[in-house]
């Protein structure tokens, strides 16, 4: 019981050493944003990003010390985010659709925090540069079972290199990286499914974009 109890300690340490790392690469990504648009001589868009990126900063930090916070918050917190991309992207659209086929109230699930954000930010940064559609990210909610949430996030992108995925983990990519380490992790601490999963969709040989497949225990507020 005492070692259970002390590796215990070790991953909850541990997770919260991956949880504070994803704030600075955020806010690093975030300014990079600003100084282009400072640079390009666009005033008017810097001070809506300021605006934006200081709401954002604000409620990351508020949430800060929370392992879980409500999916509703969660979804919220990647509207602002979005559009502060938006800001960025100029005049692109980047539109984002929500399926909730939970049946239950969004405030009331609880999911890991900053789980949805790097990821959407990942499919903005890197899957739609050279695509000519307008940007589209679908974020689906549905049951497995009973106990299971599973959150498919679904862009319309250029795909995904999996040998490429694979060699960005390895140079350290933080965002993929940590959010897999944060799962593995909840895995093994609370012995419940947490787990991820890409792959590129295709109708025959025509690339449709990214699906990210998230699997989580389905946690509500008592």
């Amino acid at each position: 019981a005492q070692n259970l109890r002390r590796e215990n300690l070790i991953l909850q340490s541990s997770l919260n050493a991956l949880k504070l790392q994803i704030n600075p690469h955020f806010i690093f990504n975030a300014l990079n944003s600003l100084k282009y648009l400072i640079l390009s001589g666009n005033i008017k868009e810097s001070n809506r990003f300021l605006t934006h990126f200081a709401n954002l900063v604000r409620d990351v930090l508020e949430s800060s010390q929370k392992n879980l916070i409500s999916l509703e918050e969660e979804l919220k917190r990647l509207k602002t985010y979005v559009r502060l991309e938006q800001v960025r992207l100029e005049k692109e659209l980047i539109e984002v659709q929500i399926s909730n086929h939970l049946e239950l109230d969004m405030n009331r699930i609880l999911i890991p925090n900053m789980l949805l954000q790097p990821l959407v930010e990942n499919a903005i940064w890197h899957g739609f540069p050279h695509s000519a559609r307008q940007p589209l990210i679908h974020i689906i909610l549905y049951k497995k079972k009973e106990c299971s949430l599973i959150i498919e996030l679904i862009d319309n992108g250029i795909g995904i290199d999996l040998d490429a995925l694979i060699d960005k983990k390895k140079q350290g990519s933080l965002a993929i990286k940590n959010i897999e380490e944060r799962l593995y992790l909840l895995s093994r601490l609370e012995q419940e499914e947490y787990s991820i999963q890409f792959e590129t969709n295709r109708e025959g040989e025509e690339i449709l974009g990214t699906k990210v497949t998230l699997a989580l225990p389905l946690k509500t507020k008592i």
